[in-house]
């Protein structure tokens, strides 16, 4: 409909949709963020670790600016990793509660869900800011009007701690 009609729908009009809908994301991320709880974790994190995916690696902490650096990550990426990471110990905490009475495997097997995906959205050409976008939006479990914005920040914030803690996305060389 849009394309139909040039002279309605300006490339700037568009532009400026565009931009006041990812303000509108940002915003409800950020909300929502504030309200998740352990049951949309284990939603996400059962999804995420269901995936094949490799053994894993120890979890160890690796300085967010220089991972972003070196993996093209931009001004979205930063924005949604500050967003998720203001939920990274509630993560940390669901992790080591399912590993110490549930499953002691789950958060290697959350990883290589990650890594898995991961992998795959690189061999389909996406990087930067695009991948870790198709990242939380996988991680949140992405399907259509049904997703709430409570599990997709919820998704977003075991993705933004796995960051921090592991090498979901390319390791900085040492």
């Amino acid at each position: 409909m849009v394309d139909k009609r040039v002279d309605d729908y300006p490339v700037e009009l568009l532009e400026a949709y565009k931009v006041q809908h990812e303000r509108w994301v940002e915003t409800q991320l950020s909300s929502s963020m504030t309200t998740i709880t352990q049951a949309e974790l284990d939603v996400v994190c059962k999804h995420i670790a269901k995936q094949d995916g490799i053994p894993s690696t120890a979890l160890t902490a690796v300085p967010p600016e220089e991972k972003m650096a070196h993996n093209g990550l931009g001004s979205l990426a930063r924005k949604r990793l500050t967003i998720g990471l203001a939920q990274s110990s509630m993560v940390a905490e669901y992790l080591e509660k399912i590993a110490a009475n549930v499953d002691s495997n789950f958060p290697a097997e959350l990883r290589a869900g990650f890594v898995s995906e991961y992998e795959a959205l690189l061999e389909a050409g996406l990087r930067g800011d695009a991948l870790f976008v198709a990242l939380s939006n996988f991680a949140g479990g992405e399907d259509g009007p049904n997703t709430t914005f409570s599990r997709q920040a919820a998704g977003l914030a075991v993705l933004a701690h796995l960051f921090q803690v592991c090498d979901v996305f390319e390791e900085v060389p040492a």
